[in-house]
């Protein structure tokens, strides 16, 4: 059955032109990949000859990363995007770029407020493209020392669009990211869930199931003893201090359900703002707030 889906998209026009702008997506971010790792091996030839050794090596494990990638080309995307669709996302990541450079740098309200009003009104007036103007808008808030005119700034979102349109397939699962498109409250840097909640992909062929999912609590302290498990590692985790991290290999190995984590603290800041307790969640009121940053500068408040 997949053999005969497969021969059918073959036939269909519109996944060969998609095919082929995948084939020209590839080439273009390979070819700048390897442009910029090849300047990189003729400067450090010039300053250290001994470097070029490693950034050789470097440059091989590239190229045999691309030549693995290069395999998944012929492979028909059935949750992606149209070509038609690719074309648009493409278009409107330069749109964003050349919004988000014109604030920034022509009209001189800074980087951050330029990036922020683009993502902000494509949000508002175009949500169907609201990522892919935003992602444009970031690379809008190059410094114009870097920069220079809107010939670079041009081929900077190009590349931008390319790797954009490349990640598709991680794409399709932005609308549970929280603040991407308002699910939640609020957005990065708060203690609301629009702020704390974030997806976590993960792949280990041949151990962890494809397509399995895990709705644990993982925080990203986590991660450090995480790792140290499975890199057998665990010597080298200071048992001279409180570790804030906890073991999450059950969660990668037995799945949902097994994590061993059920709170997590969440603070702006130094302020403590949230704790969390299963499928509780508490939001700390100013005064209380207060009184914790007392405690924790060894003042006690009254009447405690």
């Amino acid at each position: 059955m997949k053999k005969e889906r497969q021969s059918l998209n073959a036939q269909n026009p519109v996944f060969r032109l998609e095919r082929l702008l995948r084939l020209a997506c590839f080439i273009a971010i390979a070819l700048a990949i390897l442009c910029l790792y090849g300047f990189t091996a003729y400067h450090t030839w010039l300053v250290r000859p001994w470097g070029e050794v490693a950034v050789v090596l470097l440059i091989i494990a590239i190229m045999y990363a691309m030549a693995h990638e290069a395999k998944e080309l012929n492979t028909p995307d059935e949750g992606g995007m149209g070509p038609w669709m690719c074309l648009k996302n493409f278009v409107c990541v330069l749109i964003g770029a050349a919004l988000a450079y014109t604030l920034n740098v022509d009209l001189g309200i800074g980087a951050v407020l330029a990036a922020s009003l683009v993502s902000l009104m494509a949000a508002i007036l175009v949500p169907t493209y609201s990522v892919p103007i935003a992602l444009g808008g970031f690379v809008g808030m190059t410094s114009s020392r870097l920069l220079v005119g809107y010939a670079e700034l041009s081929y900077a979102a190009a590349i931008a669009g390319f790797i954009y349109l490349g990640t598709d397939r991680i794409m399709q699962y932005v609308d549970k990211s929280g603040s991407s498109d308002r699910i939640y409250r609020d957005g990065k840097a708060t203690h609301l869930e629009g702020g704390v909640r974030v997806n976590a992909f993960m792949r280990w062929k041949g151990v962890l199931d494809p397509g399995s999912r895990a709705q644990d609590i993982v925080h990203v302290t986590d991660l450090f003893t995480t790792t140290a498990r499975l890199a057998g590692a665990e010597e080298h985790i200071p048992t001279d201090r409180l570790i804030d991290g906890v073991d999450q290999t059950p969660v990668l190995f037995l799945g949902e359900t097994h994590g061993r984590r059920d709170y997590v603290f969440i603070y702006e800041g130094p302020s403590l703002r949230s704790i969390v307790k299963q499928q509780y969640k508490f939001h700390l009121p100013l005064w209380n707030r207060l009184d914790l940053c007392q405690c924790q500068s060894g003042d006690a408040p009254q009447g405690s």
